[in-house]
């Protein structure tokens, strides 16, 4: 008989202890213990700001990289039809909007290619601020 708990205990020591150490771990990850939700800078209408003076830009005939390196500190843009070459024409600025850790803007643009003329497109912008101004494209939004 003494030797029955002798074993249990070393199977206790050996097993089961480090299983509940991990199963406490993996507790503790999945309630997520971390640090809290990051503070979005500015206001919506700082976001705004950005993209329009991104459109302004756009529709001066601008260069995409010409107006990223225009601002000091540079700000990192992105927009797949500017980069293309395409034209802006018009565009309409819609509302701003906080979507997770970005400002949202929404707006509506024409836009002029060779290849497919002149067109509207419904798009969104996700713009940060902090630690550098950034202007995503982000199409895949819902409107």
């Amino acid at each position: 008989m003494l030797c029955v708990v002798s074993t249990m205990s070393r199977f206790h020591r050996i097993a089961v202890r480090p299983a509940i150490g991990l199963a406490l771990f993996a507790s503790l990850l999945i309630l997520g213990c971390g640090p809290g939700e990051i503070k979005l800078e500015g206001t919506p209408e700082d976001g705004a700001k950005y993209v329009t003076e991104m459109f302004d830009a756009w529709k001066s005939g601008k260069s995409l990289d010409d107006f990223q390196k225009s601002k000091e500190p540079p700000l990192i843009v992105s927009d797949y039809d500017w980069s293309a070459g395409a034209e802006l024409k018009a565009y309409e600025l819609g509302a701003a909007v906080q979507n997770g850790g970005n400002w949202r803007v929404n707006a509506e643009i024409t836009i002029s290619t060779k290849a497919k003329g002149e067109r509207k497109h419904k798009v969104a912008y996700a713009v940060t601020l902090k630690p550098a101004v950034s202007i995503h494209r982000a199409d895949d939004a819902e409107f």
